[in-house]
């Protein structure tokens, strides 16, 4: 497992319904509470491990481990990929 650390705005994640291009496939390790936030820690198709801070009152705030999604970002968006 790769272990890297992304940050970009809630609002510029974008999680389709199903696979579109440009989408990754994730599944949720865990979901934390922290802070305002829902901190969910997710691992891709390709074996990275992410974290990504959610507001808890968004429609995804129900999020339980072992959910598989796909999630995008916004074209545009600036999310610097560094190892953890």
């Amino acid at each position: 497992m790769k272990a890297v650390s992304g940050t970009a705005p809630a609002d510029d994640i974008f999680v389709p319904h199903e696979h579109s291009e440009g989408s990754a496939g994730l599944t949720v390790e865990g979901v934390v509470f922290h802070g305002r936030s829902l901190r969910v820690y997710l691992l891709s198709e390709d074996k990275y491990s992410l974290a990504a801070d959610l507001p808890r009152q968004s429609e995804h705030a129900a999020m339980t481990t072992g959910n598989r999604f796909f999630a995008s970002l916004r074209p545009g968006t600036s999310c610097p990929i560094l190892p953890a």
